[in-house]
């Protein structure tokens, strides 16, 4: 069991499996350790030095030319993108899509992403050049055609400015719009994927537990029904992070060996799912697929078994597969939406 101030993380976080690697962290980082382990039965530990780390540390190098230190680094991004992608609120903060606050004093200190900074560099240079022809001018002794070229160069400004104010206010609209479309269809997502959840926790089989002097109902899962749940959540957070990684850029480093490798070292993908994956990437061309046709499989075999249960007259297993086409639907139209959009000299054209 894995706990933060004393209380147990979420899946996959919660629990260690056999085969897992827990205090690497502290070594990579030169921070304390951030949980506590607690074993719940028997368990056989190994137990690695620093040197010895150190030492197998050196081979995560992907080239003779990369140096540990480069390695090192690769990896801490890879594991920012890992909490940022699949994180827990007790453990980790992290949004696929940065949040809007609308405050002033909010958007005034933001950097990333905004005008500022993609035109800060040309921006400070105009201004020193503009700077540089005014000190000319009170400098030295202006002629009256230089005069002139200044003045035809206040009229071109002028008609620039006006066209240029109706450009950003025509772009502005339309970023405004392009977030708030994007922001919807990954609520979409979001929602298809609790969708099947609720459908499956509504259907899976329980076994009567009975009630405590409280008239608390103790009643649960059965074995076989809790680990259809399992799987299927597994799944689901494996699809999430596979499909983010594939549509994002400062995600694909997941895609990477060293990404694919942490995964299963911070058991979000098993050994035999990696190689599942490998081998059948060719074929299918995204990762998100295999694993929605893993979910796929896993709750019809659920229900062939009687881990769930297909009530008469209620076709949930049709208002499953419902929610599972259109959770490909919408994490199709992410790359649509993001490859679609509206080219810059088109809207200089259509503005114009």
């Amino acid at each position: 069991d894995v706990t933060v101030d004393g209380k147990k993380l979420p899946e996959p976080y919660g629990n260690l499996k056999r085969g897992s690697i827990f205090g690497e962290s502290s070594w990579i980082y030169q921070k304390p350790r951030s949980a506590t382990i607690c074993t719940s039965q028997t368990t056989q530990l190994f137990r690695l030095d620093r040197a010895n780390f150190n030492k197998f540390f050196g081979r995560l190098e992907s080239s003779k030319n990369s140096s540990k230190d480069d390695a090192m680094a690769k990896l801490k991004r890879i594991d920012e993108v890992l909490n940022e992608i699949s994180g827990v609120t007790t453990k980790y903060k992290g949004d696929v899509l940065a949040q809007y606050k609308p405050h002033r004093f909010w958007l005034y200190r933001q950097w990333r992403g905004t005008v500022i900074q993609h035109a800060w560099k040309l921006s400070i240079l105009n201004m020193l050049l503009t700077a540089g022809i005014v000190l000319f001018s009170i400098w030295n002794e202006v002629s009256e055609s230089m005069i002139d070229t200044f003045q035809s160069f206040s009229v071109f400004w002028n008609y620039m400015v006006t066209l240029t104010t109706l450009t950003m206010i025509f772009y502005l609209q339309f970023a405004f719009d392009f977030w708030r479309n994007f922001y919807m269809l990954t609520r979409k997502i979001q929602g298809r994927m609790n969708d099947i959840g609720l459908f499956l926790t509504s259907v899976a089989r329980r076994q009567s537990g009975g009630v405590d002097q409280k008239g608390i109902d103790k009643s649960g899962y059965q074995p076989g029904a809790e680990a259809v749940l399992n799987e299927v959540g597994h799944y689901l957070r494996l699809y999430h992070i596979f499909l983010w990684a594939e549509e994002a850029k400062r995600y694909k480093i997941l895609l990477t060996k060293e990404g694919m490798d942490r995964m299963v070292i911070r058991g979000l993908l098993s050994k035999r799912e990696y190689s599942v994956i490998n081998s059948s990437i060719g074929l299918v061309g995204k990762r998100q697929w295999i694993v929605l046709e893993w979910i796929t499989l896993r709750i019809e075999k659920g229900f062939n078994d009687g881990s769930l249960i297909d009530r008469d007259g209620s076709p949930t297993w049709s208002a499953i597969l419902e929610q599972i086409s259109l959770l490909r639907r919408f994490s199709a139209t992410v790359y649509f939406e993001t490859h679609g959009r509206m080219p810059i000299a088109y809207g200089m054209i259509f503005v114009r």
